[in-house]
């Protein structure tokens, strides 16, 4: 059947026109209609024959017929109708957009990841200015208000879906925010669906990743980066420049569910005003400055960090997966778990599979880092690590807020370096580079 992508076929084209006059006003009359009948007939026809259709075959029993359904009601919800308050596409803008959602090939998934306490200040003005907007390769940290996310999340779109999706604009309003995407393929129809577990494969049920990570991957890489920009030689409080409660990910693949709306109450916040009219505002006590020298730092360290990950899964692959996975998971840990986190990221930087491995480690790590005292840091954080996983330490034990920064540092520090060792040594591996410390 021959069509084009920037061409609806007729009959879907009608079809809408028939839905746009029936004069529902609601869901349920609209879903119930015979116009709605008579689109979802035409689209399980007409699809199908379409090489690259996202409905690759003919519904034909109650699920697929389901599946269908629910990827024509979730498209409506985000594209506006006759029956939804808000903008109303015209007849023919929305029968192109959904013929266009049946033939894509790539979507986007956007991830939204508060950056609870942050502040940032420009550092290169005489009087310090508010940071509200940067960008590092194909990240954004900004400042946003609740009129400003509400149009990035589309909030508007999202109160057609229920209660439970209707993100708290108002509520969030005033913090700062790592915005990141990835592409991904489009897939089948159900794919972003409440219906895609029904399509797992049998040898996927059952399993569990064992280093699954904390946050998204393009999240991960942008907290990788930020983590080391944002650190402070002070250790006078706890060396965490931020909190990420949670991530806030969504597919502009109009055929997708709508996320769960995240929960506001688990970012800090802190009492403003008068002592009889106090209010809650965002807690914005970790305060950074970004000045033209930390931006280009931030931008070439992103830079240094792709071209190490480009490499992966290559003979040529200079960075160990888990240096990223570990370094981040700390951000989410406290204590102990973070210090065995922290421990678990330097051998997966510095460590090889052979005799005698963490002395050799720990010899690579001074040569590296040069400092005789982050060496000891180190050390005090293997003798932490080690007294906990062998059970040889107090359960009442504490560790003092300076004692965590510097540990922290310490890790950093080789992290740090390790990456520009990458970008040094461009054409050795991992083992190479490694290597090349012991002399």
């Amino acid at each position: 059947m021959g069509t084009e992508i920037n061409d609806p076929p007729e009959p879907i084209r009608l079809a809408v026109a028939d839905l746009w006059r029936t004069g529902c006003r609601t869901e349920e009359e609209a879903y119930r209609s015979a116009a709605f009948r008579l689109l979802e007939s035409n689209c399980a026809s007409i699809y199908p024959q379409i090489k690259g259709s996202r409905l690759p075959k003919h519904p034909s029993g109650d699920s697929s017929r389901k599946e269908l359904r629910t990827a024509l009601e979730n498209f409506f919800r985000w594209n506006g109708t006759p029956w939804h308050s808000g903008s109303r596409p015209s007849i023919e803008e929305t029968a192109l957009k959904l013929h266009q959602t049946f033939l894509a090939e790539e979507v986007k998934r956007y991830h939204f990841a508060p950056l609870d306490r942050l502040d940032l200040e420009d550092s290169s003005e005489r009087a310090h200015q508010s940071v509200e907007n940067i960008r590092f390769g194909t990240n954004e940290i900004a400042f946003l208000r609740s009129a400003d996310l509400g149009r990035r999340v589309r909030h508007d779109a999202l109160k057609r879906f229920g209660r439970w999706q209707q993100f708290p604009v108002e509520r969030l309003d005033g913090f700062y925010w790592l915005v990141t995407s990835e592409s991904e393929p489009a897939g089948a129809i159900w794919e972003r669906t409440w219906l895609g577990v029904l399509h797992k494969r049998w040898d996927e049920i059952g399993k569990v990743p064992v280093f699954e990570s904390t946050f998204p991957s393009p999240v991960e890489d942008a907290l990788f980066v930020l983590l080391l920009c944002f650190s402070k030689e002070s250790t006078d409080g706890p060396w965490e420049p931020f909190d990420v409660p949670w991530v806030y990910s969504f597919s502009d693949d109009p055929f997708a569910d709508a996320p769960r709306a995240p929960n506001a109450e688990a970012l800090t916040w802190t009492l403003i005003g008068h002592p009889d009219e106090e209010i809650e505002a965002p807690d914005r006590s970790e305060s950074f400055e970004l000045g033209r020298q930390q931006l280009d730092t931030l931008e070439q360290r992103w830079r240094v960090l792709q071209a190490a990950l480009a490499k992966r899964e290559t003979n040529r692959a200079n960075i160990h997966p888990l240096t990223k996975h570990f370094f981040v998971k700390a951000l989410a840990e406290e204590g102990i778990d973070e210090i065995v986190a922290n421990i678990s990221c330097i051998e997966a930087t510095l460590m090889l599979r052979e005799y005698r491995g963490r002395e050799k480690m720990k010899s690579r790590y001074k040569r590296l880092v040069g400092d005789d005292a982050e060496a000891g840091w180190l050390e005090r954080g293997y003798t932490l690590r080690d007294e906990y996983l062998h059970s040889l330490g107090h359960p009442k034990a504490t560790i003092s807020w300076d004692d965590l920064g510097h540990i922290r540092r310490s890790v950093a520090k080789a992290v740090e370096r390790y990456l520009e060792l990458t970008d040094n040594k461009v054409d050795l591996n991992r083992e190479e580079l490694l290597r090349s410390l012991e002399s």
